[in-house]
C-alpha cells in the first residue's frame, strides 16, 4: 500500500522493548513509542506515524502524507513560474495556476487531460528537485496543472532509510494483495465475491496466513487459479518471490490450508 511500511524493531533495543509493552496494552509505552517515532522521523527526515501495532511485533507506519502535501503547496508557492497554487478536495493534491504565456502555461493548456508531457515531467522534477521528495505532476479535466507527492517511491525510500537504521530488525513495504472476482465454471458451484486476502507474515521468509470469506472454500484447491500457486504465498525480505520449483514450500501451503477442510 503506498505510503505505508511494516518494520520490526529490534528485540533487545528500547523500541523494541516499548513495542512488546505497547502490545500488551501498556498505554505510557505507547505515547513513549510515538515520541520515539516522531524522533525517527527527524532521523529519517521522512515524516512517519505509527498506524497500528501487528501481531509479532511489527509496526505499520506511515508517511504523514498531509504534513508532506502542506510542506509541497509552500515550495509551489515560492516557485517564480506559479502564480497560485491551492490544496485541491482531498487536501493531497495541489492546484497550480502558471504565469500565463509560460512555455508551461502553454502546455498544461493543450496537453489533453491523462497525456504524459515532457514540459510537465521537467516542471514537475524541478519543482521536486527544491521540494526534496519525488513529485508527479498531471493536467485535470478542467486544464489545470495538478501535483502530488508521489507517494509510491517515497515509500520505497522510506524502506530504505528503515532497513539501514540501526534499530531495525527489518522492515518491508507494506502490501496485502486481494483478488476479486465471480467463477461460474461448469466444473464449481457459483461464488459470489470470493476473495482470498495474503496477509503479511511476520518476519522475513516466514509464510503469511490466508483467510477467506464467503464462500468459505474446504481446501485451497477450490480456490481460483492465481490463488493456488504456493509461489503466491511465500515472502522474503525482498518481498514476494515464486516458489514454484520447491517441493517443501508446496507441502508448507497444503499444511496451512488444512484450516479449510
Amino acid at each position: 500500500m503506498p505510503g505505508e511500511a511494516i518494520v520490526h524493531f529490534k528485540a533487545g533495543g528500547a523500541a523494541g522493548q516499548l513495542v512488546t509493552r505497547a502490545t500488551g496494552g501498556d498505554a505510557d509505552a505507547t505515547g513513549r513509542l510515538d515520541a520515539f517515532l516522531t524522533s525517527l522521523s527527524s532521523e529519517l527526515a521522512l515524516p512517519v506515524k505509527r498506524k497500528r501495532i501487528g501481531s509479532g511485533g511489527d509496526v505499520v507506519l506511515a508517511l504523514d502524507l498531509p504534513e508532506l502535501a502542506s510542506r509541497l503547496l509552500t515550495h509551489v508557492r515560492a516557485d517564480p513560474r506559479v502564480t497560485r497554487a491551492m490544496f485541491l478536495e482531498d487536501g493531497s493534491e495541489v492546484g497550480v495556476e502558471l504565469k500565463a504565456g509560460s512555455a508551461e502555461a502553454r502546455e498544461v493548456e493543450r496537453r489533453p487531460p491523462g497525456k504524459p508531457s515532457r514540459v510537465l515531467s521537467e516542471l514537475a522534477e524541478s519543482l521536486a528537485r527544491a521540494f526534496g521528495f519525488p513529485v508527479t505532476g498531471r493536467v485535470s479535466e478542467k486544464r489545470q496543472l495538478v501535483l502530488a507527492v508521489d507517494a509510491r517511491a517515497l515509500t520505497l525510500r522510506l524502506v530504505e532509510r528503515l532497513r539501514a537504521h540501526p534499530d531495525v530488525e527489518y522492515a518491508e513495504t507494506n502490501r496485502v494483495l486481494r483478488k476479486l472476482g465471480t467463477d461460474t465454471g461448469p466444473a464449481r458451484e457459483p461464488q459470489r465475491s470470493l476473495a482470498a486476502l495474503i496477509l503479511l507474515p511476520r518476519g522475513p521468509g516466514s509464510l503469511g496466513r490466508v483467510l477467506c470469506k464467503p464462500p468459505m472454500p474446504r481446501s485451497i484447491s477450490t480456490l481460483p487459479t492465481w490463488a493456488s500457486r504456493p509461489s503466491a504465498y511465500l515472502r522474503t525480505s525482498s518481498g514476494l518471490f515464486s516458489s514454484r520449483r520447491s517441493p517443501l514450500a508446496r507441502s508448507q501451503v497444503s499444511a496451512r490450508s488444512s484450516r479449510f477442510r
